[in-house]
């Protein structure tokens, strides 16, 4: 098989670019995923919220969907 691929560096070329390609690709689709899902926690979190004043009190701030 070494053999093959020094004979015929096209081919090693093309399956390496290959290779490159699919991890960029699975490196973009799960970059995405993670702020897409980060995304949804911010928002959800941020629609209850509680702000808490200087005497320990705190009020629960609840935004309807």
């Amino acid at each position: 098989m070494n053999n093959y691929f020094k004979n015929n560096l096209f081919e090693a070329y093309r399956l390496l670019v290959g290779a490159c390609i699919a991890i960029v690709l699975i490196a973009t689709s799960l970059t995405t995923y993670i702020l897409y899902s980060s995304y949804q926690n911010y928002a959800q979190n941020t629609k209850n919220t509680f702000v808490f004043s200087e005497n320990g009190a705190s009020i629960h701030v609840f935004s309807r969907k």
